[in-house]
């Protein structure tokens, strides 16, 4: 009786996470974002060429990663967008810190270039 009773409580409990889970995903997908630069060098996209040489989003597979892409909902809410060579794609809530340290490696790696064009 009690071996029923845990299996109930945690099915119970593992419904309402997959639920609140699902709730959460589309509440984010239903909200209107921006999609806006990481960075001047690398404009609105990082593809996979540009993870690979600037060591960014480490934590994917280089051979499923199509592109990166920074969406802005206000001014301290931003996610990344990424997108997979099989036609998948998810977000990723990301907090300022994070992306003043990808900006900061895109900059020492890709700096922006502050010269003005020359006249001739």
């Amino acid at each position: 009786m009690i071996f029923i009773n845990r299996t109930i409580i945690s099915l119970l409990i593992t419904i309402s996470l997959v639920i609140a889970v699902a709730k959460n995903g589309f509440s984010q997908s239903d909200r209107n974002g921006k999609i806006v630069a990481f960075h001047p060098s690398v404009g609105n996209s990082i593809n996979v060429y540009e993870k690979k040489e600037l060591s960014l989003f480490t934590e994917y597979n280089d051979s499923l990663f199509e592109s990166a892409q920074l969406v802005k909902y206000s001014v301290d809410d931003y996610t990344i967008l990424f997108k997979t060579i099989d036609n998948r794609s998810f977000e990723k809530l990301i907090s300022i810190q994070e992306l003043d340290t990808i900006y900061a490696r895109i900059e020492k790696i890709k700096p922006i270039n502050k010269t003005s064009p020359q006249v001739d």
